[in-house]
């Protein structure tokens, strides 16, 4: 009896947690949904300051007394 009642708590704490998290992730599928709209120029923008850095870096002076 003991064993039953414990695999019930068990089963009903994962329940719980379960649901808990069904909660969390409904909340937060308006904003994934949005996310993935804008992934794309992100990830565009971020791509495109890489350049400009690399770019920059490349024109720095390597030799001599730089400061």
């Amino acid at each position: 009896m003991r064993n039953s009642v414990n695999r019930k708590r068990i089963e009903l704490e994962l329940l719980r947690r379960s649901k808990t998290l069904s909660i969390v992730l409904e909340a937060q599928i308006p904003y994934l949904d949005e996310w993935s709209a804008m992934e794309e120029d992100y990830s565009v923008s971020i791509t495109e300051a890489i350049q400009a850095l690399l770019n920059a870096s490349m024109q720095l002076p390597t030799g001599g007394n730089v400061r």
